[in-house]
């Protein structure tokens, strides 16, 4: 005969199960704060500080700007002789 807390080969502890879940979330949680709080954060503040690597992401971005628009094509065509219809496609065809 199955006891109260058994049922099917599965015994249930549910105190001990929740408290541990409990445990585990905490630390987790706090862990995850505690890294990027004190070791990601203060890297990247230093790091963007930095004039020549501000210069440097201000260049890339707007490179990747330009490469973007002269990539992406804008073609206009119509669907019928009054030309009321206007449809953008961007597709490469490079």
């Amino acid at each position: 005969m199955l006891s109260q807390s058994q049922t099917a080969g599965y015994s249930f502890s549910f105190p001990s199960t929740t408290a541990a879940y409990f445990f585990y979330f905490i630390f987790f949680f706090f862990s995850y704060f505690l890294f990027y709080s004190f070791i990601c954060f203060p890297f990247f503040f230093f790091f963007m500080n930095d004039p020549s690597l501000i210069n440097f992401l201000a260049n890339e971005k707007k490179n990747l700007k330009n490469s973007l628009f002269l990539k992406t094509q804008i073609i206009l065509t119509s669907s019928n002789q009054d030309n009321d219809c206007i449809c953008f496609d961007s597709i490469n065809r490079n």
